[in-house]
Protein backbone atom coordinates (compact mmCIF):
# COMPACT_ATOMS: atom_id res chain seq x y z
CA UNK A 1 0.00 0.00 0.00
CA UNK A 2 1.03 3.44 -0.54
CA UNK A 3 1.24 4.18 3.36
CA UNK A 4 3.30 1.37 3.99
CA UNK A 5 5.81 2.43 1.24
CA UNK A 6 6.02 6.21 2.43
CA UNK A 7 7.06 5.02 5.92
CA UNK A 8 9.43 2.42 4.57
CA UNK A 9 10.92 5.93 2.27
CA UNK A 10 10.72 7.94 5.90
CA UNK A 11 12.88 4.90 7.68
CA UNK A 12 10.07 4.44 10.17
CA UNK A 13 10.26 0.28 9.23
CA UNK A 14 9.10 -0.99 12.23
CA UNK A 15 5.94 1.22 11.90
CA UNK A 16 5.23 -0.26 8.94
CA UNK A 17 5.89 -3.48 9.93
CA UNK A 18 2.97 -3.09 12.26
CA UNK A 19 0.58 -1.14 10.27
CA UNK A 20 1.74 -4.06 7.31
CA UNK A 21 0.61 -7.13 9.78
CA UNK A 22 -2.54 -4.96 11.49
CA UNK A 23 -3.93 -4.45 8.20
CA UNK A 24 -3.43 -7.69 7.14
CA UNK A 25 -5.37 -9.55 10.09
CA UNK A 26 -7.81 -6.91 9.66
CA UNK A 27 -8.73 -7.53 5.90
CA UNK A 28 -8.06 -11.53 6.35
CA UNK A 29 -10.84 -11.50 9.23
CA UNK A 30 -13.24 -9.38 6.81
CA UNK A 31 -12.52 -12.18 4.19
CA UNK A 32 -13.11 -15.16 6.56
CA UNK A 33 -16.50 -12.90 7.55
CA UNK A 34 -17.25 -12.58 3.77
CA UNK A 35 -17.80 -8.89 3.78
CA UNK A 36 -15.00 -8.94 1.23
CA UNK A 37 -14.13 -11.07 -1.65
CA UNK A 38 -10.37 -10.80 -1.01
CA UNK A 39 -7.74 -8.89 0.48
CA UNK A 40 -6.46 -6.36 -0.61
CA UNK A 41 -3.52 -7.12 1.02
CA UNK A 42 -2.76 -9.70 -1.22
CA UNK A 43 0.95 -9.42 -3.05
CA UNK A 44 1.60 -6.44 -0.55
CA UNK A 45 5.18 -7.83 0.44
CA UNK A 46 5.99 -7.37 4.36
CA UNK A 47 8.65 -4.16 4.81
CA UNK A 48 12.20 -5.49 5.72
CA UNK A 49 13.68 -4.54 8.76
CA UNK A 50 17.47 -3.54 7.04
CA UNK A 51 20.24 -5.25 8.47
CA UNK A 52 23.02 -2.96 10.25
CA UNK A 53 26.20 -4.27 10.98
CA UNK A 54 26.79 -3.19 15.04
CA UNK A 55 30.04 -1.20 15.85
CA UNK A 56 31.99 -1.94 18.72
CA UNK A 57 34.85 0.30 20.45
CA UNK A 58 38.33 -0.56 19.46
CA UNK A 59 40.55 -0.80 22.70
CA UNK A 60 42.22 2.28 22.50
CA UNK A 61 38.67 3.91 22.23
CA UNK A 62 37.95 1.93 25.36
CA UNK A 63 41.14 2.98 26.64
CA UNK A 64 40.18 6.83 26.42
CA UNK A 65 36.66 6.57 27.66
CA UNK A 66 38.01 4.51 30.54
CA UNK A 67 40.58 6.82 30.83
CA UNK A 68 38.37 10.04 31.41
CA UNK A 69 35.65 7.72 33.35
CA UNK A 70 38.77 6.88 35.83
CA UNK A 71 39.57 10.74 36.45
CA UNK A 72 36.21 11.79 36.50
CA UNK A 73 36.06 9.01 40.24
CA UNK A 74 32.63 7.38 37.84
CA UNK A 75 30.74 4.31 39.50
CA UNK A 76 30.39 3.13 35.79
CA UNK A 77 34.03 2.35 35.45
CA UNK A 78 33.82 -1.43 36.72
CA UNK A 79 30.50 -2.48 34.87
CA UNK A 80 31.11 -0.57 31.88
CA UNK A 81 34.70 -3.01 31.92
CA UNK A 82 32.46 -6.11 32.52
CA UNK A 83 29.88 -5.22 29.59
CA UNK A 84 32.67 -4.32 26.84
CA UNK A 85 34.67 -7.10 28.12
CA UNK A 86 32.34 -10.15 28.91
CA UNK A 87 29.69 -8.94 26.11
CA UNK A 88 27.33 -8.97 28.79
CA UNK A 89 23.32 -7.51 28.05
CA UNK A 90 22.84 -4.65 30.21
CA UNK A 91 20.36 -6.35 32.08
CA UNK A 92 22.70 -9.63 32.55
CA UNK A 93 25.20 -7.17 34.28
CA UNK A 94 22.68 -6.09 36.73
CA UNK A 95 21.45 -9.42 37.17
CA UNK A 96 25.38 -10.73 38.47
CA UNK A 97 25.67 -11.17 41.80
CA UNK A 98 28.71 -12.16 43.53
CA UNK A 99 28.38 -16.31 43.90
CA UNK A 100 28.51 -15.50 39.86
CA UNK A 101 32.09 -15.05 39.97
CA UNK A 102 35.06 -17.08 40.58
CA UNK A 103 37.67 -14.35 40.89
CA UNK A 104 40.00 -17.14 41.69
CA UNK A 105 39.00 -19.62 38.54
CA UNK A 106 38.92 -16.49 36.70
CA UNK A 107 35.09 -17.31 35.67
CA UNK A 108 32.08 -15.35 35.13
CA UNK A 109 28.72 -17.33 34.90
CA UNK A 110 25.41 -15.73 33.56
CA UNK A 111 22.57 -17.14 34.82
CA UNK A 112 20.10 -14.18 35.61
CA UNK A 113 18.97 -11.17 33.77
CA UNK A 114 17.62 -8.27 35.85
CA UNK A 115 14.80 -5.73 34.61
CA UNK A 116 12.85 -2.76 35.84
CA UNK A 117 9.43 -2.86 34.13
CA UNK A 118 7.03 -0.03 33.54
CA UNK A 119 5.97 0.99 36.77
CA UNK A 120 9.21 0.30 38.18
CA UNK A 121 8.66 -3.16 39.01
CA UNK A 122 11.40 -5.85 38.81
CA UNK A 123 11.64 -8.98 37.63
CA UNK A 124 14.62 -11.50 37.64
CA UNK A 125 14.63 -13.41 34.58
CA UNK A 126 16.74 -16.18 33.63
CA UNK A 127 18.71 -15.41 30.50
CA UNK A 128 17.23 -14.61 27.24
CA UNK A 129 18.26 -17.81 25.30
CA UNK A 130 20.25 -21.10 26.32
CA UNK A 131 23.28 -19.89 24.72
CA UNK A 132 22.75 -16.95 27.19
CA UNK A 133 23.50 -19.13 30.19
CA UNK A 134 27.16 -19.37 29.65
CA UNK A 135 30.30 -19.66 31.84
CA UNK A 136 33.08 -16.14 30.49
CA UNK A 137 36.46 -16.58 31.07
CA UNK A 138 37.51 -13.26 32.58
CA UNK A 139 40.91 -11.03 30.93
CA UNK A 140 43.38 -9.84 33.76
CA UNK A 141 41.92 -6.22 33.62
CA UNK A 142 38.38 -7.33 34.08
CA UNK A 143 39.67 -9.29 36.62
CA UNK A 144 41.65 -6.79 38.60
CA UNK A 145 38.62 -4.19 38.57
CA UNK A 146 36.35 -6.96 39.84
CA UNK A 147 38.68 -7.58 42.94
CA UNK A 148 38.95 -3.81 43.92
CA UNK A 149 34.68 -3.88 43.21
CA UNK A 150 34.56 -6.10 45.72
CA UNK A 151 36.41 -5.38 48.23
CA UNK A 152 35.00 -1.64 48.04
CA UNK A 153 31.86 -3.57 48.36
CA UNK A 154 33.10 -5.55 51.15
CA UNK A 155 33.79 -2.27 52.76
CA UNK A 156 30.63 -0.31 51.96
CA UNK A 157 28.43 -3.23 53.70
CA UNK A 158 30.69 -3.01 56.70
CA UNK A 159 30.44 0.55 56.84
CA UNK A 160 26.86 0.43 56.58
CA UNK A 161 26.45 -2.57 59.62
CA UNK A 162 25.89 -4.97 57.19
CA UNK A 163 27.47 -8.22 56.41
CA UNK A 164 28.19 -8.65 52.71
CA UNK A 165 26.65 -11.74 51.16
CA UNK A 166 28.02 -13.99 48.69
CA UNK A 167 23.78 -13.46 46.84
CA UNK A 168 24.48 -9.66 46.71
CA UNK A 169 24.36 -7.93 43.45
CA UNK A 170 27.86 -6.95 41.89
CA UNK A 171 26.74 -3.68 40.91
CA UNK A 172 24.52 -2.09 43.74
CA UNK A 173 23.63 0.59 45.46
CA UNK A 174 25.22 0.94 49.21
CA UNK A 175 22.33 -1.03 50.79
CA UNK A 176 22.98 -4.16 48.35
CA UNK A 177 19.72 -3.29 46.13
CA UNK A 178 20.68 -3.56 42.15
CA UNK A 179 21.18 -0.05 39.91
CA UNK A 180 18.06 0.02 38.09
Amino acid sequence: TPLIGALVARGTVGQSIKLFQALRLTFNAAVRQRVIPRSPMEGVEKPRQPHHEMTTLTPEEWRRIEADLVERKSWAVVPLTVLLTCGLRRSECLGLRWSDIDLDRRLLTVQRSYHVLPGGKVAVRQPKTRQSHRTIDLDAWTLERLFDHRAEAIRAAGMLGRPFSENDYCFARLDGSPWP
